[in-house]
Protein backbone atom coordinates (compact mmCIF):
# COMPACT_ATOMS: atom_id res chain seq x y z
CA UNK A 1 0.00 0.00 0.00
CA UNK A 2 1.03 3.32 -1.38
CA UNK A 3 2.71 5.03 1.99
CA UNK A 4 0.80 8.30 3.26
CA UNK A 5 1.15 11.52 1.38
CA UNK A 6 2.96 13.73 4.53
CA UNK A 7 1.51 17.05 2.55
CA UNK A 8 -2.00 16.12 2.66
CA UNK A 9 -1.25 14.83 6.32
CA UNK A 10 -0.66 17.93 7.62
CA UNK A 11 -3.23 19.28 5.71
CA UNK A 12 -5.61 17.87 7.61
CA UNK A 13 -4.06 18.98 10.91
CA UNK A 14 -3.45 22.80 10.10
CA UNK A 15 -5.88 24.98 10.74
CA UNK A 16 -6.01 27.46 7.30
CA UNK A 17 -6.32 30.24 8.77
CA UNK A 18 -3.75 30.66 11.39
CA UNK A 19 -1.35 27.74 9.98
CA UNK A 20 -1.22 26.56 13.52
CA UNK A 21 -2.18 22.73 14.61
CA UNK A 22 -5.58 22.23 14.68
CA UNK A 23 -7.41 20.11 17.17
CA UNK A 24 -6.88 17.23 14.83
CA UNK A 25 -2.79 17.61 15.34
CA UNK A 26 -3.55 18.50 19.20
CA UNK A 27 -5.18 14.97 19.86
CA UNK A 28 -2.50 13.59 18.00
CA UNK A 29 -0.13 15.05 20.82
CA UNK A 30 -2.01 13.98 23.67
CA UNK A 31 -1.95 10.35 22.55
CA UNK A 32 2.09 10.58 21.91
CA UNK A 33 2.53 12.62 25.22
CA UNK A 34 1.67 9.58 27.15
CA UNK A 35 2.99 6.97 25.01
CA UNK A 36 6.14 8.59 26.10
CA UNK A 37 8.64 5.98 27.69
CA UNK A 38 10.83 8.45 28.73
CA UNK A 39 8.45 11.20 30.60
CA UNK A 40 9.98 15.03 30.62
CA UNK A 41 7.97 17.56 32.69
CA UNK A 42 6.28 20.30 30.37
CA UNK A 43 4.08 23.43 30.62
CA UNK A 44 1.21 23.81 28.62
CA UNK A 45 0.75 27.28 27.91
CA UNK A 46 -2.88 28.65 26.78
CA UNK A 47 -3.91 31.74 25.10
CA UNK A 48 -7.37 32.83 25.15
CA UNK A 49 -8.51 35.85 23.18
CA UNK A 50 -10.67 38.69 24.82
CA UNK A 51 -13.22 40.80 23.13
CA UNK A 52 -13.29 38.41 19.67
CA UNK A 53 -17.13 38.07 19.48
CA UNK A 54 -17.08 41.98 19.98
CA UNK A 55 -14.37 42.79 17.40
CA UNK A 56 -16.00 40.44 14.67
CA UNK A 57 -19.33 42.30 15.54
CA UNK A 58 -17.79 45.76 15.80
CA UNK A 59 -15.60 45.32 12.08
CA UNK A 60 -16.47 42.25 10.56
CA UNK A 61 -15.05 38.65 10.48
CA UNK A 62 -11.54 39.86 8.83
CA UNK A 63 -10.70 41.75 11.79
CA UNK A 64 -10.75 38.72 13.91
CA UNK A 65 -9.25 36.60 11.26
CA UNK A 66 -6.61 39.16 11.66
CA UNK A 67 -6.08 39.02 15.57
CA UNK A 68 -6.37 35.50 15.07
CA UNK A 69 -3.23 35.37 12.84
CA UNK A 70 -1.67 38.05 14.54
CA UNK A 71 -2.16 35.87 18.31
CA UNK A 72 -0.84 32.41 16.56
CA UNK A 73 2.43 34.77 15.67
CA UNK A 74 3.17 36.16 18.95
CA UNK A 75 2.56 32.93 20.55
CA UNK A 76 5.22 31.10 18.31
CA UNK A 77 7.50 33.49 18.60
CA UNK A 78 7.91 33.87 22.25
CA UNK A 79 7.25 30.48 22.74
CA UNK A 80 9.58 29.41 20.32
CA UNK A 81 7.41 26.09 19.59
CA UNK A 82 4.35 24.76 17.40
CA UNK A 83 1.14 26.01 18.33
CA UNK A 84 -2.38 24.60 18.25
CA UNK A 85 -5.80 26.77 17.30
CA UNK A 86 -8.60 25.52 19.60
CA UNK A 87 -11.13 28.07 18.56
CA UNK A 88 -9.93 30.98 20.06
CA UNK A 89 -8.21 29.75 22.34
CA UNK A 90 -3.76 28.66 21.29
CA UNK A 91 -2.07 25.61 23.02
CA UNK A 92 1.75 25.72 23.21
CA UNK A 93 3.82 23.04 24.73
CA UNK A 94 6.81 24.27 26.70
CA UNK A 95 9.34 21.28 27.81
CA UNK A 96 12.43 21.22 29.65
CA UNK A 97 13.08 20.58 33.37
CA UNK A 98 12.78 24.25 34.69
CA UNK A 99 9.19 25.14 35.28
CA UNK A 100 10.24 28.99 36.50
CA UNK A 101 11.31 29.67 32.77
CA UNK A 102 7.90 28.37 31.55
CA UNK A 103 6.46 30.47 33.68
CA UNK A 104 8.51 33.96 32.98
CA UNK A 105 8.18 33.08 29.39
CA UNK A 106 4.21 32.89 29.76
CA UNK A 107 4.24 36.35 31.91
CA UNK A 108 6.56 37.72 28.85
CA UNK A 109 4.04 36.60 26.40
CA UNK A 110 0.79 38.08 28.60
CA UNK A 111 2.49 41.52 28.23
CA UNK A 112 3.86 41.44 24.49
CA UNK A 113 0.09 40.90 23.76
CA UNK A 114 -1.19 43.52 25.80
CA UNK A 115 1.28 45.83 24.52
CA UNK A 116 0.27 45.34 21.23
CA UNK A 117 -2.70 44.38 21.42
CA UNK A 118 -4.49 47.70 19.70
CA UNK A 119 -2.47 46.77 16.40
CA UNK A 120 -5.44 44.73 15.87
CA UNK A 121 -7.92 46.68 17.71
CA UNK A 122 -8.19 44.89 20.96
CA UNK A 123 -7.85 46.34 24.38
CA UNK A 124 -5.98 44.65 27.52
CA UNK A 125 -6.44 42.58 29.13
CA UNK A 126 -6.28 40.87 25.38
CA UNK A 127 -6.25 37.02 26.30
CA UNK A 128 -6.36 34.80 29.46
CA UNK A 129 -2.86 33.31 29.60
CA UNK A 130 -2.67 30.13 31.12
CA UNK A 131 0.36 27.71 32.45
CA UNK A 132 -0.34 24.28 33.63
CA UNK A 133 2.73 22.22 34.66
CA UNK A 134 3.20 18.29 34.18
CA UNK A 135 5.00 17.33 36.46
CA UNK A 136 4.18 13.38 36.71
CA UNK A 137 3.61 10.79 33.87
CA UNK A 138 0.08 9.92 35.54
CA UNK A 139 -0.51 13.43 35.06
CA UNK A 140 -0.42 13.66 31.94
CA UNK A 141 -2.89 10.64 30.78
CA UNK A 142 -5.07 12.76 27.59
CA UNK A 143 -7.72 12.77 29.85
CA UNK A 144 -6.39 14.49 33.00
CA UNK A 145 -4.35 17.34 30.25
CA UNK A 146 -8.12 17.95 29.31
CA UNK A 147 -9.24 18.60 32.67
CA UNK A 148 -6.65 20.46 33.70
CA UNK A 149 -7.07 22.33 30.49
CA UNK A 150 -10.71 23.37 30.93
CA UNK A 151 -10.64 23.37 34.07
CA UNK A 152 -7.88 26.24 34.31
CA UNK A 153 -10.39 28.10 31.37
CA UNK A 154 -13.51 28.00 33.18
CA UNK A 155 -11.21 29.64 36.52
CA UNK A 156 -10.77 32.60 34.68
CA UNK A 157 -13.85 32.71 33.34
CA UNK A 158 -14.96 32.94 36.72
CA UNK A 159 -12.54 35.95 37.57
CA UNK A 160 -12.84 38.35 34.60
CA UNK A 161 -10.42 40.65 36.85
CA UNK A 162 -7.51 37.90 36.60
CA UNK A 163 -6.15 37.19 32.90
CA UNK A 164 -3.09 35.65 33.72
CA UNK A 165 -2.06 32.20 36.23
CA UNK A 166 -0.10 29.46 36.82
CA UNK A 167 -1.08 26.02 37.78
CA UNK A 168 0.40 23.28 39.36
CA UNK A 169 -1.78 19.75 37.86
CA UNK A 170 -0.85 17.92 40.78
CA UNK A 171 -3.28 20.34 42.51
CA UNK A 172 -6.16 20.16 40.34
CA UNK A 173 -9.07 17.66 39.96
CA UNK A 174 -8.13 14.64 37.63
CA UNK A 175 -10.93 13.04 35.69
CA UNK A 176 -12.43 9.21 36.78
CA UNK A 177 -15.64 6.87 36.24
CA UNK A 178 -18.08 7.52 33.15
CA UNK A 179 -16.30 11.28 32.79
CA UNK A 180 -12.85 9.40 32.03
CA UNK A 181 -14.35 7.48 29.70
CA UNK A 182 -16.12 10.09 27.71
CA UNK A 183 -12.98 11.79 27.78
CA UNK A 184 -10.97 9.31 26.36
CA UNK A 185 -13.33 8.19 23.85
CA UNK A 186 -13.35 11.64 22.43
CA UNK A 187 -9.79 11.69 22.09
CA UNK A 188 -9.64 8.10 20.13
CA UNK A 189 -12.43 9.38 18.28
CA UNK A 190 -10.79 12.83 17.46
CA UNK A 191 -7.57 11.14 16.42
CA UNK A 192 -9.40 7.70 14.38
CA UNK A 193 -10.74 11.10 12.47
CA UNK A 194 -7.63 12.53 11.90
CA UNK A 195 -6.40 9.04 10.28
CA UNK A 196 -9.82 8.11 7.91
CA UNK A 197 -9.00 11.80 6.48
CA UNK A 198 -5.54 10.54 5.50
CA UNK A 199 -7.14 7.15 4.13
CA UNK A 200 -9.63 9.58 2.10
CA UNK A 201 -6.85 11.84 0.88
CA UNK A 202 -4.96 9.07 -0.17
CA UNK A 203 -7.21 7.98 -3.01
CA UNK A 204 -8.46 11.39 -3.71
CA UNK A 205 -5.20 13.12 -3.84
CA UNK A 206 -2.81 10.08 -5.05
CA UNK A 207 -2.00 9.27 -8.70
CA UNK A 208 -2.33 5.33 -8.74
CA UNK A 209 0.25 4.32 -11.69
CA UNK A 210 3.41 6.27 -9.61
CA UNK A 211 2.21 6.77 -6.01
CA UNK A 212 2.69 10.28 -6.07
CA UNK A 213 0.27 13.05 -5.60
CA UNK A 214 -2.09 13.72 -8.97
CA UNK A 215 -2.44 17.04 -10.93
CA UNK A 216 -5.40 18.09 -8.34
CA UNK A 217 -3.13 17.73 -5.30
CA UNK A 218 -0.26 19.52 -7.16
CA UNK A 219 -3.00 22.46 -7.70
CA UNK A 220 -3.55 23.08 -3.99
CA UNK A 221 0.52 22.95 -3.74
CA UNK A 222 0.73 25.10 -6.41
CA UNK A 223 -1.99 27.67 -4.79
CA UNK A 224 -0.10 27.25 -1.33
CA UNK A 225 3.31 28.42 -2.36
CA UNK A 226 2.43 31.11 -4.41
CA UNK A 227 0.47 31.91 -1.34
CA UNK A 228 3.40 31.81 1.10
CA UNK A 229 5.75 33.83 -1.77
CA UNK A 230 3.53 36.73 -1.35
CA UNK A 231 3.48 36.61 2.16
CA UNK A 232 7.41 36.13 2.98
CA UNK A 233 8.21 38.09 -0.23
CA UNK A 234 10.10 34.87 -1.38
CA UNK A 235 10.28 33.18 -4.84
CA UNK A 236 10.16 29.90 -6.30
CA UNK A 237 9.89 27.93 -9.90
CA UNK A 238 7.91 25.20 -11.22
CA UNK A 239 8.50 22.27 -14.26
CA UNK A 240 6.04 20.92 -16.14
CA UNK A 241 7.35 17.73 -17.91
CA UNK A 242 6.44 15.82 -20.32
CA UNK A 243 7.74 12.46 -22.09
CA UNK A 244 8.39 12.20 -25.59
CA UNK A 245 7.91 8.59 -25.81
CA UNK A 246 5.00 7.37 -24.45
CA UNK A 247 3.33 6.57 -28.03
CA UNK A 248 5.97 4.11 -28.91
CA UNK A 249 5.66 2.52 -25.08
CA UNK A 250 1.46 2.48 -25.79
CA UNK A 251 2.17 0.58 -28.98
CA UNK A 252 3.56 -2.27 -27.12
CA UNK A 253 0.52 -2.54 -24.94
CA UNK A 254 -1.28 0.28 -22.44
CA UNK A 255 0.69 -1.78 -19.30
CA UNK A 256 4.02 -0.63 -21.55
CA UNK A 257 2.70 2.70 -21.26
CA UNK A 258 2.56 2.20 -17.40
CA UNK A 259 5.77 1.01 -17.25
CA UNK A 260 7.49 3.86 -18.75
CA UNK A 261 5.37 6.27 -16.96
CA UNK A 262 6.43 4.79 -13.43
CA UNK A 263 10.26 4.81 -14.93
CA UNK A 264 10.02 8.31 -15.58
CA UNK A 265 8.67 9.35 -12.04
CA UNK A 266 11.39 7.10 -9.70
CA UNK A 267 13.81 9.16 -12.21
CA UNK A 268 12.85 12.53 -11.80
CA UNK A 269 12.51 11.66 -7.99
CA UNK A 270 15.82 10.79 -7.79
CA UNK A 271 17.15 14.28 -9.19
CA UNK A 272 15.49 16.38 -6.60
CA UNK A 273 16.01 17.77 -3.07
CA UNK A 274 13.39 16.49 0.14
CA UNK A 275 11.94 20.05 -0.36
CA UNK A 276 11.13 20.05 -3.92
CA UNK A 277 7.54 18.53 -4.84
CA UNK A 278 7.14 16.00 -7.90
CA UNK A 279 3.50 14.97 -8.90
CA UNK A 280 1.92 13.63 -12.06
CA UNK A 281 0.66 16.11 -13.66
CA UNK A 282 -2.53 15.79 -16.58
CA UNK A 283 -2.20 13.67 -18.72
CA UNK A 284 0.22 10.70 -20.37
CA UNK A 285 3.64 11.13 -18.99
CA UNK A 286 3.44 14.64 -17.97
CA UNK A 287 4.73 15.53 -14.54
CA UNK A 288 5.16 18.94 -12.59
CA UNK A 289 7.91 20.05 -10.07
CA UNK A 290 7.80 23.35 -7.54
CA UNK A 291 11.33 24.05 -6.48
CA UNK A 292 11.10 26.50 -3.44
CA UNK A 293 13.60 29.37 -3.59
CA UNK A 294 14.91 28.72 -7.17
CA UNK A 295 15.37 31.22 -9.69
CA UNK A 296 15.13 30.69 -13.17
CA UNK A 297 18.93 29.59 -14.70
CA UNK A 298 18.63 27.05 -11.43
CA UNK A 299 15.18 25.61 -12.36
CA UNK A 300 16.52 24.85 -15.83
CA UNK A 301 19.82 23.15 -14.07
CA UNK A 302 17.14 21.22 -12.47
CA UNK A 303 15.15 20.59 -15.52
CA UNK A 304 19.12 19.54 -17.56
CA UNK A 305 19.79 17.42 -14.55
CA UNK A 306 16.49 15.62 -15.40
CA UNK A 307 16.76 15.59 -19.03
CA UNK A 308 20.23 13.76 -18.95
CA UNK A 309 19.27 11.39 -16.51
CA UNK A 310 16.35 10.26 -19.01
CA UNK A 311 18.51 10.45 -21.51
CA UNK A 312 21.07 8.27 -19.98
CA UNK A 313 18.95 5.61 -17.84
CA UNK A 314 16.53 5.07 -20.58
CA UNK A 315 18.76 3.47 -22.25
CA UNK A 316 18.61 0.04 -20.63
CA UNK A 317 14.69 0.05 -20.98
CA UNK A 318 12.51 -1.39 -23.59
CA UNK A 319 12.70 2.26 -25.47
CA UNK A 320 15.52 4.74 -25.66
CA UNK A 321 13.51 7.60 -23.84
CA UNK A 322 13.75 11.59 -23.65
CA UNK A 323 11.80 14.39 -21.94
CA UNK A 324 10.87 18.10 -22.39
CA UNK A 325 11.09 20.47 -19.95
CA UNK A 326 8.87 23.68 -19.75
CA UNK A 327 10.24 26.26 -16.97
CA UNK A 328 8.45 29.35 -15.02
CA UNK A 329 9.46 31.42 -12.14
CA UNK A 330 7.48 33.41 -9.15
CA UNK A 331 7.49 36.06 -9.27
CA UNK A 332 9.61 36.84 -12.58
CA UNK A 333 6.89 34.96 -14.45
CA UNK A 334 3.81 35.51 -12.83
CA UNK A 335 2.04 35.85 -9.20
CA UNK A 336 -1.20 33.32 -10.05
CA UNK A 337 -0.83 30.11 -10.09
CA UNK A 338 -2.69 30.44 -13.49
CA UNK A 339 -0.06 32.75 -14.80
CA UNK A 340 2.75 30.16 -13.94
CA UNK A 341 0.92 27.15 -15.26
CA UNK A 342 0.26 29.29 -18.83
CA UNK A 343 3.86 30.33 -18.91
CA UNK A 344 5.38 26.57 -18.10
CA UNK A 345 2.74 25.15 -20.56
CA UNK A 346 3.89 27.64 -23.24
CA UNK A 347 8.06 27.00 -22.80
CA UNK A 348 7.26 23.20 -22.82
CA UNK A 349 5.55 23.62 -26.21
CA UNK A 350 9.21 25.93 -26.63
CA UNK A 351 11.02 22.92 -25.86
CA UNK A 352 8.67 20.47 -28.01
CA UNK A 353 8.92 22.96 -31.38
CA UNK A 354 12.58 23.23 -31.07
CA UNK A 355 13.06 19.56 -31.48
CA UNK A 356 12.21 17.58 -28.10
CA UNK A 357 14.82 16.56 -25.60
CA UNK A 358 15.62 19.77 -23.76
CA UNK A 359 15.01 22.51 -21.58
CA UNK A 360 13.05 26.04 -22.43
CA UNK A 361 11.94 29.38 -20.25
CA UNK A 362 9.61 31.26 -21.86
CA UNK A 363 10.68 34.41 -22.98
Amino acid sequence: MTETNPYFSDLVRTDSLTNAGNHVRFFDWLISAYKQEDFQPFTLLSVELRGLPALNEASGREAGDAALRWAATQITEVAGVPTYRMGNEFIAILTGKDPAQHAARAKGLHTQLNQQASSVSLEPPVANVIGIVFYEAENSKPENILSAYYGALFFLDQKPEVSFKMFDSRQMNTTSGFLQYVVQHTVSRFTSIGTMLDQSNQFAFTDPITGLPNARAAEIALEEAVAQAQRERSHFSILIVDGDSLRQYNRFSFSGGDELIQRLGETLRGEIRPTDYLARWRSGDQFFIILPESLPQAAAAVGERMRVAVDTKSKQWIIHSTISVGVASCPQHGKSAQKLLDVAQKALARAKEMGKNRVAIFS
